[in-house]
């Protein structure tokens, strides 16, 4: 599967990084796709509105961060693929995340 918004790895502002968490990768995308839940693992969110029933692709929902409020909109969502747009004064961003289980030996 691919995002069906891709990152533009040229944009003027651009981030990638990778982590490994230990666990499977069905209880990372729960964490994940929990919304509301945002703001007990990232901190710098101060509020956040899901404006759907349902966290699914074109579910919208809005958020505060870096005293900034962000319109948002999921454009991708898999097992292993979550990726939403969000949009604030003078910015235009796209959030993709890959989820991949990996075996350590």
């Amino acid at each position: 599967m691919k995002f069906k918004v891709p990152c533009d790895s040229e944009a003027v502002v651009f981030a990638e990084s990778n982590i490994v968490i230990n666990s499977n990768s069905d209880y990372i995308m729960k964490v994940l796709t929990n919304i509301k839940k945002w703001p007990k693992w990232r901190t710098d969110i101060s509020k956040i509105e899901l404006l759907d029933s349902q966290v699914e692709e074109g579910s919208n929902f809005k958020w505060n961060s870096g005293g900034l409020r962000y319109n948002s909109n999921i454009h991708t969502l898999s097992r292993t693929h979550f990726g939403w747009t969000g949009k604030t004064i003078g910015a235009f961003a796209i959030h993709n995340w890959y989820i991949e289980e990996l075996v350590l030996v």
